[in-house]
């Protein structure tokens, strides 16, 4: 029998980490205006409300994503929860117990901005006339296992939205394998013919299938140097070299501006976009498929990793799309991780593999 999760694992905290960094030049930034504004890097021409104002914003702002923090934990042996969340020494807290929660929510939202939109999938506890946000990650394997995990730990039904059809599932049937599932009839494998025409090569021996295929893509390697090339150029030539002729303003607010700039617009997607481009061209993955399992390794260049599920954990083997814009991968979930490939090979291509790899699962 599977090990309930305990409190430790049933308790979820946010803030710090990589949101404090982002936060950092914001905060220093903010502070080094102040400090210009009020003279203690030397004597300034020019309005100083500017430099205040800025170093207010940018202070208030880099503080919130350094300091601010948020914990929501549940205590399966007391029957509570509680959640609260802080800045520094501030705290609010609130508090209430398991038996007055009635599901555990997996939904699916797109998320708009003025020029872009995105997909995300929130993990809700329903609590009454009290709503509980565990998290929203843009990753469905992820928030599906978070949304388990918790359901499991507190005992309680999990409805999930995400996916076409809504399902409720009762927490004593969110263990069940692969093999479970099939034998139960409650999935059935779609034999799937095999393509004419393949990007993917393969090999049997015996039981065992080896696959390999490429990671990337043309596109995705075009893309890549777009954003390395294209973006910083339109950053430098608009904006940096108009801040950098700017001599009425202090020079200690536009040195702020100039190394914001250079890391956030420049030095960042020149980063993004020569690795994205290497990872196209230079990336293949090679999946292993017997009756005991899968394995799944990623090279890129001389270097490799592997990720290994048991046939016994595996639950599902699906082709799915993760987000908006994304292409859709082979996914094959345990409790434990999530193990996704196959993302550059065509449509049909996919369908068949994760029909082979369901079939020898299943054997």
């Amino acid at each position: 029998m599977p090990r309930l999760p305990s409190r430790e694992d049933l308790t979820f905290r946010s803030g710090g980490g990589c949101i404090a960094l982002f936060g950092l030049p914001f905060l220093l930034g903010g502070l080094m205006a102040f400090a210009v504004s009020a003279g203690l890097l030397g004597r300034v021409d020019g309005p100083l409300a500017v430099g205040y104002v800025v170093g207010g914003i940018f202070t208030v702002v880099g503080g919130l994503l350094v300091f601010a923090r948020h914990e929501l934990a549940f205590d399966p042996d007391k029957g509570t929860w509680h959640q609260w969340w802080g800045v520094l020494v501030f705290r609010k807290k609130q508090e209430g117990l398991i038996s007055d929660i009635t599901e555990v929510e997996l939904s699916r939202e797109v998320r708009r901005s003025d020029k872009s939109s995105y997909v995300v999938f929130p993990v809700r506890v329903k609590a009454g006339a009290v709503t509980l946000n565990v998290a929203a990650p843009r990753d469905f394997d992820q928030a599906r296992r978070m949304a388990e995990l918790v359901a499991k730990g507190i005992r309680k039904p999990l409805s999930d939205r995400a996916g076409d059809k809504p399902r409720r599932i009762e927490p004593e049937n969110l263990d069940k394998n692969l093999k479970q599932k099939l034998r139960e009839g409650e999935i059935r494998i779609a034999h799937i013919d095999e393509p004419s025409s393949k990007k993917c090569t393969y090999e049997v021996e015996g039981t065992t299938v080896r696959f390999t295929m490429p990671a990337g893509n043309i596109p995705q390697g075009v893309a890549g140097l777009l954003v390395a090339l294209v973006f910083p150029s339109f950053v430098y030539f608009v904006f940096l070299r108009t801040l950098l002729a700017e001599k009425e303003m202090p020079p200690g607010i536009r040195y702020v501006f100039t190394g914001f700039i250079c890391v956030f617009f420049i030095l960042l997607p020149l980063v993004m976009g020569v690795s994205m481009a290497l990872k196209a061209f230079l990336t293949s993955e090679h999946v292993e498929v017997s009756p005991s399992g899968l394995v799944r390794r990623k090279a890129f260049g001389p270097w490799a990793a592997a990720a290994e599920l048991d046939a016994d954990e595996i639950e599902e083997v699906v082709v799915r799309k993760l987000g908006t814009g994304n292409a859709s991968h082979v996914v094959v979930s345990s409790d434990r991780m999530s193990v996704r490939f196959a993302g550059a090979l065509p449509e049909n291509e996919k369908r068949w593999i994760a029909s082979v790899i369901q079939t020898i699962l299943a054997s």
